[in-house]
């Protein structure tokens, strides 16, 4: 091997080098973006779902103290805070990931 294809041989090395590196860590920054987003809409949603729950709460016990109906009044029945706030479903919450390529 002549000493001319040592420093040729060098050079592809590291440009080979600096292409993976630059495909690896673009592969990673991404990755860790979407899963930040995927856990900021997670929280987002809980928040929301949260949010939802407390404001329907409140009004079903002011509603009580004002009517004098919380012993008489089927809590369970009367909660229906999933379907109180349009935008708050439980279902959607806790929908199964879709999968790849759909």
């Amino acid at each position: 091997m002549s000493t001319v294809y040592i420093p040729a041989l060098a050079a592809f090395g590291g440009s080979a080098f600096g292409a993976l590196s630059t495909i690896v860590s673009g592969w990673f920054s991404g990755r860790r973006k979407r899963r930040e987003l995927h856990h900021a809409r997670s929280f987002s949603k809980r928040e929301q779902l949260y949010h939802c729950f407390i404001e329907e709460a409140s009004r079903l016990y002011a509603e009580a103290l004002v009517n004098d109906q919380a012993k008489s009044r089927n809590w369970s029945a009367s909660i229906r805070w999933s379907g109180a706030c349009g935008s708050c479903r439980a279902a959607r919450l806790f929908r199964p990931p879709r999968e790849p390529g759909t």
